[in-house]
């Protein structure tokens, strides 16, 4: 496969990375691969803020909404599917855009995966006794392994269970092997845009996203999914902003004033473990507070003067 330059568009939930990858796609004859866990899955499209129709002006977007919602999305699986779509963009003569907010994604393809040992049966049985017999599961993993704190959500269970898993059979976090990875990625071919809001604004759009979603159907949504799925609320696209909370409004445990509040909190906190994560991997970003502020020169020197003929 022969690699050439593409975009990297990323940032914290809310922070307006889709509308940027579409304008930046608009100017550099570009298309959108999506680069977000959950957006990967055709359930709740308006939950997850998948792009839709409108939005898209026109610009082919890849890998939203493919998944069935009892699939278990994996870093390596999302990588092999991704490179092969860049493959066929390239071949298109444009220019591939990704965007997303899931930092292990992002990463996997900028710097590779990392090789972790098979885990034992003995460390498998033993995370199962602490999940099991578990109160808050996320601060039992966080007492293991703090370097992962800010890395996933506290209901991301699987996730976390994997994290210790690694911890336990290579007494290291899975942060060091992250930064042990060998530089089989893509680091190099990619201009990196990182879009962070100050904190306010984008504070006050996750309020107004969550609103502009319960009026077009979140609601709706989230309950035709809990009538639809067996232990729905096990499945990895129900770790999605919003979701526990909405059900639990339809199950008549919270106000619809409550639950707003809940959802509209959970997404700030989410935002702020994004920032710190984001903060410290990574590098050589083009760190922007808005859309506006994106170096045009920039990047379309980068485009043009990158070596098209780097085989791979």
């Amino acid at each position: 496969m022969i690699i050439k330059p593409f975009v990297v568009v990323s940032g914290p939930t809310a922070s307006g990375k889709s509308a940027l990858g579409v304008d930046i796609a608009k100017q550099i004859n570009g298309a959108v691969v999506n680069a977000d866990s959950l957006q990967l899955f055709k359930d709740l499209p308006l939950l997850t803020a998948q792009p839709q129709t409108a939005e898209m002006f026109g610009i082919q977007h890849h890998l939203y909404g493919y998944l069935e919602a009892t699939t278990q999305p994996k870093a390596g699986i999302w990588l092999n599917t991704i490179l092969s779509v860049l493959n066929e963009i390239w071949q298109e003569g444009r220019i591939p855009v990704v965007v997303g907010g899931t930092g292990l994604y992002i990463m996997a393809l900028l710097k590779g995966l990392s090789q972790i040992p098979p885990i034992s049966d003995y460390v498998k049985n033993k995370v199962q006794s602490i999940y099991d017999r578990h109160d808050d599961f996320y601060a039992d993993v966080i007492g293991y392994d703090p370097l992962i704190k800010n890395l996933y959500h506290p209901n991301d269970h699987k996730r976390l269970r994997r994290a210790l898993e690694i911890f336990l059979e290579t007494k290291k976090s899975i942060m060091h092997h992250f930064q042990d990875q060998q530089e089989n990625g893509l680091n190099k071919y990619a201009y990196k845009v990182y879009l962070k809001p100050d904190r306010e604004i984008l504070y006050d759009r996750i309020h107004r996203r969550f609103d502009i979603m319960l009026n077009n159907g979140a609601i709706e949504e989230v309950d035709c999914f809990l009538k639809h799925h067996k232990e729905a609320k096990n499945l990895p696209i129900f770790n999605a902003l919003g979701a526990l909370e909405i059900a639990q409004y339809l199950e008549g445990d919270l106000s619809r004033a409550l639950m707003i509040e809940r959802a509209v909190q959970k997404t700030r906190n989410y935002a702020k473990r994004q920032y710190t994560w984001f903060n410290n991997q990574l590098e050589h970003f083009d760190t922007i507070n808005s859309a506006e502020k994106l170096n045009h020169e920039k990047l379309r020197f980068f485009l043009s003067n990158y070596s098209l003929g780097n085989d791979s």
